[in-house]
């Protein structure tokens, strides 16, 4: 979301499917806000840096659509997926294999690491108790963990022990194929990739589970772009055809 003015917000909304609340069937809808003026400062960063993004996503899409394709047994569970980058913590709560609650918040991370577990523990108990209280829902009975950090098992632990449920870390490399070869060359703390990895999938490639908050003016000129690189490929194998 963003305190940015209407004249200044981009949008983007995703269909997640129906849900049930208080006996009502209603349609699930993500809705993401930005700044445009935002949007268009990391665009410029890129764009010295010769990088030309076809979609600007958001990491709770990345990190549910990463899930989906793992899970299997959980998918009846209410789950929350959490990710831990830095000092930057997102909450996604899932039920029936539909999100139900996005949130990211700021928790200070200093050199203690028990007091800024208390702290998202804290945040975690709110996130919990807003799901249950607005959608009727269950208490949520396991944590999947993914985060950036070497002390992601510590957290997993403390996590557990702390708030009395299941929590596992999330390994993204599973949810992949991935060449034997450049084994050594991935990170030690695979949950880095969270992000990258799931951001680069579709769950299905009929429905994409994808948003897209750049310009619309900059998505046109992305669809011309594609439209005639594709057409001149399909003129240039006609013609070898022909040859």
């Amino acid at each position: 979301n963003t305190t940015a003015s209407p004249e200044d917000t981009i949008s983007s909304y995703l269909p997640l499917g129906e849900i049930s609340r208080k006996g009502i069937k209603r349609q699930n809808i993500l809705l993401i806000t930005a700044s445009k003026t935002e949007i268009e400062r990391y665009l410029s960063l890129m764009k010295e840096s010769d990088i030309f993004p076809v979609v600007v996503s958001t990491t709770h899409i990345a990190f549910y659509n990463l899930w989906q394709k793992a899970a299997r047994e959980e998918k009846d569970k209410t789950v929350a997926l959490v990710e831990i980058k830095g000092s930057t913590v997102t909450i996604d709560v899932c039920k029936d294999n539909q999100l139900y609650l996005c949130r990211t918040i700021q928790v200070p991370h200093g050199e203690n690491l028990e007091v800024f577990l208390n702290r998202v523990r804290v945040e975690l108990d709110r996130s919990f108790l807003y799901y249950k209280q607005q959608f009727r829902g269950k208490t949520v009975e396991k944590i999947i963990l993914s985060g950036d950090t070497r002390d992601t098992k510590t957290i997993v632990k403390m996590l557990s022990d702390n708030m009395r449920i299941e929590v596992q870390e999330f390994n993204p490399l599973e949810s992949i194929s991935v060449c034997k070869d450049i084994f050594d060359d991935l990170p030690s703390s695979p949950g880095i990739l969270t992000t990258a990895i799931g951001l680069a999938i579709e769950r299905d490639k009929r429905k994409r589970k994808r948003v897209n908050l750049l310009p619309e003016e900059i998505q046109e000129r992305v669809q011309r772009i594609t439209k005639r690189i594709f057409l001149g490929v399909a003129g240039s194998i006609m013609a070898t055809v022909l040859l």
